[in-house]
């Protein structure tokens, strides 16, 4: 996954952070649970080949910043 693109190469330095109560591992599933807010989604960041298939390096004259847009959903619980 890449968060910004402006060469030849991607890199992934954005990152949304945000605190659960508890996590337990359990026979290799990872169960979590969160408190007061829920992730109830979040959009994948394209890799490489899809970054080159489709808008190629940031910025350009479309869009001026060399980040990809973060995208989740979260709910108030």
């Amino acid at each position: 996954d890449l968060s910004t693109y402006h060469t030849k190469e991607g890199m992934n330095p954005d990152f949304i952070f945000y605190s659960v109560a508890s996590t337990k591992l359990d026979r290799s599933v990872l169960q979590v649970k969160e408190a007061g807010l829920r992730l109830v989604r979040r959009l994948e960041l394209p890799d490489i080949s899809e970054a080159n298939a489709t808008f190629g390096p940031w910025p350009h004259a479309y869009t001026p910043s060399d980040h990809v847009p973060l995208l989740v959903d979260f709910a108030f619980v």
